[in-house]
């Protein structure tokens, strides 16, 4: 039975994808929460944008390269990530990055279930646990934007069945390099490279700071400008903190409506670190709202660190 419904489930999924292929947007978006775009691919179009401007010798980060959003906003290493792309008209491209996702979630669940067969948890039939994944809110948002966050899930996935294998150079050397990159592409797995500390992995933990920084100096130039980019476009989400933060002792009906509803959270709020001080806005502990976004997400990822460590 749990197999029969696996299958339905990623019947359901490949049909419900050849008739949004086929129309351009996700289709019957409508009986989901997740905001479809009017077409396929917004973010990827982003990245692919970005990446075959710099490939014709421009840069991204201080010229325009065609997407109505503005400079690139994303660190340097997404770029050769995305270098593929020169070899594919947009759309051609943006189906195969749909279908490399599609191919992480199905290793990742792949994956899991080996996870629960060694905690000998309930055992799951693989094409339940994909289809189940298929058609969650996560994925089918990652998908139908064409997010970068499946480059993070991979080299997350390679990491863990690396640290399985006996230490070895090679064995650390893969580690550092799969963190490293997960780190620079978006900021929250630099949180596993700590957890190399309480596994005992000391020279995996060394090499993917050594990594990560050589990520971030060879571009030097490059991620200076990302970072000058990426604090200009905070400024517009967080800036209004400096000048009310007077507010933030007062009780909500005594504070200003922007402070309640700027920036707004929506369904398709994805990120912690940048929509934090505006959820706190909405409870009684108005301080909380003053810790950076960045030190209140790894302040709330800690805990279930240390019980994964200790539990």
């Amino acid at each position: 039975m749990l197999v029969a419904l696996g299958c339905a489930l990623i019947a359901a999924w490949a049909g419900w994808w050849l008739i949004s292929l086929r129309n351009g947007m996700l289709w019957a978006d409508e009986i989901i929460r997740v905001p479809a775009w009017k077409h396929l691919g917004l973010d990827f179009q982003h990245n692919y944008l970005a990446t075959l401007h710099w490939l014709r010798g421009g840069n991204p980060y201080i010229e325009e390269f065609g997407d109505w959003r503005g400079k690139f906003a994303y660190p340097p290493v997404v770029l050769p990530l995305f270098a593929w792309c020169g070899l594919f008209g947009r759309t051609t491209a943006m189906i195969l990055w749909m279908g490399a996702i599609t191919g992480i979630i199905g290793v990742a669940a792949w994956a899991a279930g080996r996870t629960r067969a060694a905690l000998d948890l309930a055992r799951l039939p693989l094409v339940l646990m994909l289809g189940l994944l298929l058609v969650s809110q996560p994925v089918l948002f990652a998908t139908e934007r064409g997010q970068a966050d499946a480059i993070v899930l991979a080299m997350i996935v390679v990491a863990a069945f690396a640290l399985q294998r006996q230490p070895s150079w090679g064995r650390d050397i893969l580690i550092g390099l799969c963190l490293a990159v997960a780190a620079w592409v978006k900021v929250y797995p630099a949180v596993l490279i700590f957890g190399l500390l309480a596994l005992g992995a000391w020279r995996a933990f060394g090499l993917s700071v050594l990594a990560a920084a050589l990520i971030g100096l060879v571009p030097l130039r490059a991620t200076m400008q990302f970072v000058r980019a990426s604090t200009a476009a905070q400024q517009d989400r967080v800036g209004f903190l400096s000048e009310i933060s007077e507010w933030l002792f007062y009780p909500t009906r005594h504070r200003p409506a922007e402070l309640i509803l700027y920036p707004a959270i929506s369904v398709d709020s994805h990120s912690l670190t940048t929509y934090w001080a505006t959820f706190w806005n909405y409870f009684p502990v108005y301080w909380l709202a003053r810790t950076p976004g960045v030190v209140g997400a790894a302040g709330g990822r800690a805990p279930v660190g240390v019980w994964g460590r200790w539990g």
